[in-house]
């Protein structure tokens, strides 16, 4: 009858012992579900930022075309410096500001590809 208590007992410890598994397997899996859509969370509020710099950039960059759109053509701004000695070295002072800008984008496209290793992936 002792024998049939033992068995009885190391049955209820098995059994103990193995919901308890189940019990440490199911917080595993929810630590690391969580520690993912921690992760997830984060790539999407980054995301997000960047999504609104760049719809700040283009609206500061629109106004910019906009305003290139409204120079001269090559024609009618050489008849514009042989009429007034001081277009010439503005036009220059803008082709040459305009020149930064467009090193500037092509530095930042640069930075965005080399930072996303997305890209460097493929």
């Amino acid at each position: 009858e002792e024998e049939d208590d033992d068995d009885g007992d190391d049955d209820d410890l098995a059994a103990e012992l193995a919901a308890f598994r189940r019990e440490e397997a199911e917080a595993n899996r929810l630590a690391a579900a969580k520690s993912q859509n921690a992760v997830k969370g984060a790539a999407v509020r980054r995301q997000n930022e960047m999504w609104e710099k760049a719809l700040q950039t283009r609206i500061v960059l629109q106004r910019a075309l906009n305003a290139s759109a409204k120079m001269p053509t090559p024609p009618y701004a050489r008849a514009l410096s042989v009429a007034d000695d001081e277009v010439g070295p503005a036009m220059a002072t803008c082709a040459a500001a305009a020149r930064g800008v467009l090193d500037a984008l092509c530095s930042l496209q640069a930075a965005l590809i080399d930072g996303n290793p997305a890209i460097a992936e493929a």
